[in-house]
């Protein structure tokens, strides 16, 4: 890869930027426990997420589960609202990152299929001197892997493709680079495993944020 070719990187939000595993625990076993549903492990939780809350819920009920969905739904989406960044932290490396593109002057986008108003109060409370253009689930575009969103950052940039990467940590991040034609970097430190990424055919693998520090200090500018 030639230097001075990225010009945008795109970042995924949950198991990507920050450490949100226990919080979408705690928020989705709490309406578990609510209707009398068994609840689950973080195992569990760090293999589900990634498609959006509905989705997780879905996989999360016990298939007997016949009560009204949208009504549970609800309660995850209040209970979401209610402790949202009380269990998340920053992964460490992170805002040496964020640092190092911002001193590049390289534009940072990310795009979630994390809900869009619960990821706009992430990135206001983690990244707002970053200065983020941000897209989450149920705003404009289809969530992840749907490319839209990552196609609007690109537009509003005005970058092209070949100058684009998309960092995330699950195989619907590495679809979505794959679909909007753009670099994939999986990263390890979420909740993907490398034989999740690999067989998604990510262009690039980062151990630790650290490595990807390294990669972009050292292959980009």
């Amino acid at each position: 890869m030639k230097k001075n070719k990225v010009r945008l990187v795109i970042f995924d939000l949950d198991g990507t930027l920050i450490d949100s595993t226990e919080e979408i625990q705690f928020v989705v076993n709490s309406a578990l426990e609510k209707n009398n549903c068994p609840i689950r492990s973080k195992e569990f939780y760090i293999k589900n997420i990634g498609s959006g809350i509905e989705d997780l819920l879905v996989k999360s009920l016990p298939k007997a589960f016949n009560q009204n969905f949208n009504e549970v739904l609800n309660q995850v989406k209040n209970i979401y609202s209610e402790n949202l960044n009380k269990k998340s932290k920053v992964f460490d490396g992170v805002y040496d990152i964020l640092d190092l593109l911002l001193s590049r002057n390289i534009h940072i986008g990310l795009v979630t299929n994390k809900l869009h108003l619960l990821a706009l109060k992430c990135v206001e409370k983690y990244f707002k001197e970053y200065k983020m253009k941000s897209y989450g689930a149920g705003y404009l575009y289809e969530r992840k892997p749907n490319p839209k969103s990552t196609l609007e950052i690109m537009n509003f940039y005005q970058v092209k493709s070949q100058n684009t990467l998309f960092i995330g940590d699950s195989e619907i991040d590495i679809k979505t680079a794959k679909n909007a034609n753009i670099i994939s970097g999986g990263v390890l430190w979420g909740n993907g495993s490398a034989k999740e990424l690999e067989n998604a055919s990510s262009d690039l693998l980062f151990k630790t944020p650290k490595d990807l520090f390294k990669y972009l200090n050292k292959s980009f500018f």
